[in-house]
């Protein structure tokens, strides 16, 4: 929660809110200190920093991850991407080329699957989920077009099918793969 909305500064009511939504907690407070606690413990394990450079930031009951703590965030480098790739003209006579191919190729490998697929019931998570499901499922249409005018046939069956993969019930991956 905290990486997903590093930008923000989130309240304490906010986050039991958003983690603990139907809960009623004896003393959610004290949940969510044990929380952080054993959080920036486990984080320490992997390398980040403790102490007031800790990934995880505290200050008058509010929390954030720490923006100047050096790390890779693959939705950034994913959002950036998609900008990018929507940003190519569509309707363009020239054929796309290998490297605007690659940029959609790149943006796939780091989708990778749905935002936090094991944690499908948490109520944050839904919105989050959806979004990028239809961001994914545009820009996957968006290179399905490109393929198609560029007579990359077999690239457009593979990508088909991945699709398909994470949206089985998805009638355009269905049809774009019979086109292909």
């Amino acid at each position: 929660y905290l990486i997903y909305h590093r930008d923000s500064i989130i309240s304490q009511e906010d986050l039991i809110r958003a983690l603990w939504p139907d809960s009623r907690r004896i003393d959610p407070v004290t949940s969510l200190k044990t929380l952080i606690y054993r959080t920036r413990k486990l984080l320490q394990e992997y390398g980040f920093p403790k102490g007031s450079r800790s990934a995880i930031h505290v200050k008058n009951s509010t929390f954030r991850w720490w923006p100047q703590l050096p790390c890779e965030i693959d939705l950034v480098h994913f959002n950036a991407l998609y900008d990018r790739c929507m940003a190519i003209p569509q309707d363009s006579s020239e054929l796309p080329t290998q490297e605007t191919l690659g940029l959609f190729q790149e943006a796939f490998t780091l989708y990778g699957g749905h935002f936090l697929m094991d944690y499908t019931y948490e109520p944050w998570v839904v919105p989050v989920q959806e979004r990028y499901r239809r961001t994914y499922r545009a820009l996957t249409a968006r290179y399905l077009k490109l393929l198609m005018r560029a007579g990359e046939y077999e690239s457009a069956v593979k990508t088909s099918r991945a699709a398909l993969r994470l949206e089985p019930y998805d009638n355009f991956f269905h049809e774009a793969l019979l086109r292909a």
